[in-house]
């Protein structure tokens, strides 16, 4: 409910769902098939790792929305657009 009053835009906030439970499906699949057992540190990453999904994800989905604004019409576009503008914030996020 959130992402859809954040994006204003059903299908993007359908997709931002979908991508965020599946980083999330893969990093807690990952701790699940070594064998680690959920104390609490594996429930802090895990609450992290959801945090940062949503924020990488909404950001990219912004600026994807907002290419159309800035006069970008097909997706490849659109999808440039939003990884040349976000990319470099993302991937330094991701980093640190």
């Amino acid at each position: 409910l959130v992402l859809l009053v954040a994006t204003q835009n059903v299908y993007m906030a359908f997709m931002a769902l979908c991508t965020v439970g599946m980083i999330v499906s893969c990093v807690l699949g990952y701790c699940y098939l070594v064998g680690w057992a959920l104390g609490a540190g594996e429930c802090v990453a895990g609450t992290i790792v959801i945090g940062l999904a949503v924020d990488y994800v909404i950001h990219l989905g912004h600026m994807y929305l907002e290419a159309k604004h800035a006069g970008f019409h097909t997706r490849r576009e659109r999808s440039e657009y939003a990884f040349n503008t976000m990319g470099a914030t993302i991937i330094a996020g991701a980093m640190t």
